[in-house]
């Protein structure tokens, strides 16, 4: 019989979890604010791409701003645009926000949904642990051991938004080994206009593939081989139509050395090429190399992680209309070396972690990384504070946008002295047991964000603009999240936030925006999650979750509305092999929009679909 059912408080409080501390620890003992998302979900919530998946996450905002855009962060700072590019997302290890932007194209950052491990969604800065763009959060995507996906399995979506299928199949390699592949095809329809209105404007189409062979095992070794394809088109009418497409390739090898040591090398390759029909050409590659080495030390209380990490982008901007990118081609190479120390105290009783990330770049430089930690333990309860220091480092937009040509004279005339935005975050956060069956985790914070980027004009002559960093900025908040098992039959889950950002011009600032830029985020969010196991082959999920309304600005000041919508999905498992599921969103109106801004703002719609799936 499938698994759909919920995991269980006891379950998750000892779920592994690799994203806080890089090495694995049970969830319950992590002392930051992490959320865990299973595999498992995907099926029991009707999840058909990952932003949808991802909204399970209380400490999360997650806003769609178009059929194929998804604005996704943590502890405020998005664009009216949907773009956040503080928040770093991996998959397999593979970092995937673009050099462009630091941004992440969430239609083109996609896995398949069934071979998905876990999503590890964390809240709050994580540079010491892996390094620049970790300022708002972590979303640590992994997906499953070839071993652990045999044989095969289809499935097909069909409905009034989308219509999509895919295929896998998995085969054994010997005694210690086994291979998968995989492919999927998705077909996204428009979503509508403001005024409700159906139209053509941006349906969006995608096809992806990938095979992964895993072999060994830990004592001797373990060796991990994964490349995907993907291809995708987009509409945004009138604007240019968009085609994406890319692979990687990655490598993973990974021993334990002794009983208190191991170690683990990973290399990968991106590529990927944007090309938005008459307006812009970006091609670019990344190629990493990284180690990682982890050990008890004699004593058995303190364990030391160190290692180190080479990255070598290059991107080049062709066939721009109206700006350019200079220099037109690019290699930016990023290295850092990182150490972290862990102690246990009076009988395990407290930990203290310290961390430090010295990390280079292109452009700005060197950039260090701190940050220490301290948690107490008790029984059914853990106390954490914590200090850290993250950047996020520039890109190529922000170093080297010029417009409207690439020669003189400019309106925009680049960033060439942009340097790293810098964030100082301290945390207070407790996680309780108050019953066997009921966790909770509540955490405060307050970040301190400073260079924030800009545009200033060229004093009295106004133009050439150029991108700086003349804003300042500060964010604090409560995120609360309750898991509790009413019974053997009925999972209910609940959280939110509650956050408040204020941002300002630093002396001299004379910024476009006025340093409200990155303003389009709630002041609070909550939902309410329920799973009915109404048979051993019934299951029914719901959601119902309020966003309170998101400033934009886009030349003035707007308000994108409050909004409360339900969504459902019910699964039966119809055999041994076969599931059967039928799911709605957004089911309390006929469409409502989530972020953008006034002038070309696009409404999220009501959606009923029905899946099949089954193994062979």
């Amino acid at each position: 019989m499938l698994d759909l059912k919920s995991m269980s408080v006891e379950d998750l409080l000892n779920h592994p979890v690799i994203s806080v501390s890089r090495r694995p620890e049970a969830w319950g003992e992590t002392a930051n604010n992490s959320f865990l998302i299973r595999g498992q979900a995907a099926t029991g919530t009707g999840a058909t791409v990952l932003p949808d998946l991802l909204r399970m996450a209380p400490n999360l905002f997650v806003a769609q701003k178009s059929s194929s855009e998804w604005a996704i962060n943590a502890r405020g700072f998005v664009r009216t645009n949907g773009a956040s590019n503080k928040l770093l997302v991996m998959v397999d290890g593979r970092a995937v926000y673009s050099p462009l932007f630091s941004n992440v194209f969430w239609e083109s950052t996609s896995v398949f949904l069934p071979d998905l491990a876990t999503v590890e969604v964390i809240s709050g800065p994580a540079g010491a642990t892996w390094g620049s763009n970790a300022v708002n959060g972590v979303i640590n995507i992994q997906t499953k051991s070839a071993m652990d996906t045999l044989g095969g399995l289809f499935f097909a979506t069909g409905g009034s938004d989308e219509n999509s299928a895919g295929v896998r199949y998995g085969v054994k390699l010997g005694d210690v080994g086994a291979m998968r592949v995989y492919f999927q095809a998705a077909d996204h329809q428009a979503t509508r206009s403001a005024t409700g209105a159906k139209d053509d404007y941006d349906p969006w189409r995608s096809t992806q593939g990938g095979v992964r062979a895993d072999f060994g095992n830990a004592d001797k070794g373990m060796l991990t081989l994964e490349s995907n394809l993907f291809n995708g088109w987009y509409e945004n009418d009138p604007f240019p139509l968009t085609s994406a497409r890319g692979f990687d390739v990655l490598a993973k090898w990974s021993r334990q050395l002794t009983a208190d040591s191991d170690l683990w090398i990973r290399a990968y390759h991106d590529y990927t090429r944007r090309d938005l029909q008459d307006l812009l050409i970006e091609v670019s590659h990344s190629t990493d190399f990284e180690f990682q080495h982890h050990f008890k030390l004699p004593s058995g209380d303190q364990e030391v992680l160190w290692g180190a990490d080479y990255r070598i982008p290059e991107d080049s901007a062709n066939k721009t209309v109206g700006f350019a990118l200079l220099p037109q081609n690019l290699v930016f190479p990023l290295g850092s070396v990182f150490g972290q120390h862990e102690i246990w105290m009076r009988d395990g009783e407290f930990r203290l972690t310290t961390g430090l990330r010295l990390e280079h770049n292109y452009f700005s430089g060197m950039e260090y990384l701190p940050s220490v930690r301290l948690a107490w333990k008790q029984p059914q309860q853990l106390m954490w504070i914590a200090a850290s220091r993250a950047s996020r480092i520039p890109s190529r937009l922000d170093a080297g946008f010029y417009a409207p040509t690439a020669t003189p004279p400019y309106t925009v005339a680049g960033g060439p002295d942009f340097t790293a935005e810098i964030v100082k975050a301290y945390e207070l956060g407790w996680r309780g047991r108050p019953a066997r069956n009921t966790a909770i985790t509540a955490t405060l914070y307050f970040n301190d964000y400073d260079n924030l980027r800009s545009v200033e004009p060229n004093g009295a002559a106004v133009f050439p603009y150029t991108v700086q960093n003349k804003v300042k900025g500060q964010s604090y908040g409560l995120e609360m999240f309750v898991d509790w098992d009413v019974n053997s039959w009925w999972r209910l889950r609940a959280g939110g936030f509650s956050m408040q950002q204020h941002t300002w011009l630093k002396p001299g600032g004379a910024d476009t925006e006025g340093g409200l830029g990155e303003a389009s985020f709630p002041d609070y969010q909550l939902q309410v999650r329920n799973s009915f196991q109404l048979s051993k082959s019934l299951l029914l999920w719901s959601s119902l979750r309020h966003v309170a309304e998101v400033q934009n600005y886009e030349g003035g000041n707007g308000i994108v509305p409050a909004y409360t919508e339900l969504d459902m999905n019910l699964n039966w498992v119809a055999g041994p092999a076969t599931e059967v599921s039928l799911s709605g969103r957004n089911l309390l109106d006929a469409s409502h929009p989530e972020i953008g801004g006034l002038t070309a703002r696009r409404e999220v719609v009501r959606k009923v679909e029905a899946m099949v799936r089954f193994k062979f």
